[in-house]
């Protein structure tokens, strides 16, 4: 049996210049301009994000599928968008470093085990175990659950929302209040899904 060639996953963020254009009319102008089938691109989800960008994730035979989708977007919309490729990354969670192990060993290794180049790969944070000498790492896929950004709980996103709650979009993530950030946030950790002080909206560490 033939086997059929690996597709080729690709992101494309779009922003409209008129901050005052909502993104779902810059949407509907994309879908309007944009044929991705005579393009060869099959788009698997489309995302309205809480910046106002579409997020647009896509699928095709040849390598440049990204490249191709960003040109004809600007060859038709021009200066009425921006348009960037997102980079595909891949996040990964490594268990058992040893406590000699240093952040450009496991760069190297890493780079060695998936061909990836040196330069591409980003270590967040380094927690070592206490026991030293040799040992052997367990990796794990980093999962993302889909998060909705009006009401902050996980398993949807803000298109398919059904939720009663005011939206939180806008407001701090961590006491849902308007006015600032989370960084600069004075205030207690409140859920507005639970009605409840103590923890955030967005935290996975409760029963809901």
């Amino acid at each position: 049996m033939r086997k059929r060639p690996a597709l080729i996953r690709s992101t494309v963020v779009i922003k409209s210049t008129d901050d005052k254009q909502d993104p779902s009319a810059t949407l509907r102008n994309l879908k309007k301009q944009i044929y991705v089938n005579k393009l060869g691109v099959r788009v698997q989800s489309v995302t309205k994000t809480a910046e106002g960008t579409i997020q647009i994730n896509m699928l095709g035979k040849k390598e440049d599928i990204g490249t191709s989708f960003k040109d004809a977007v600007q060859e038709k919309m021009g200066s009425m968008v921006s348009v960037k490729i997102v980079p595909n990354m891949k996040e990964i969670i490594i268990t058992d470093i040893d406590g000699e192990t240093s952040i450009e060993e496991v760069i190297e290794e890493v780079s060695e085990a998936t061909r990836a180049n040196a330069d591409s790969i980003k270590v967040e944070q380094l927690r070592k175990n206490k026991r030293k000498g040799w040992s052997s790492c367990r990796v794990f896929d980093k999962v993302k659950l889909p998060r909705c950004f009006k009401c902050h709980n996980y398993g949807h996103h803000a298109g398919s929302c059904s939720s009663q709650m005011a939206s939180m979009v806008g407001k701090c993530l961590k006491c849902c209040k308007e006015g600032h950030v989370v960084k600069d946030c004075p205030n207690e950790a409140y859920c507005q899904s639970c009605n409840v002080v103590g923890h955030r909206s967005d935290t996975l560490s409760i029963e809901r």
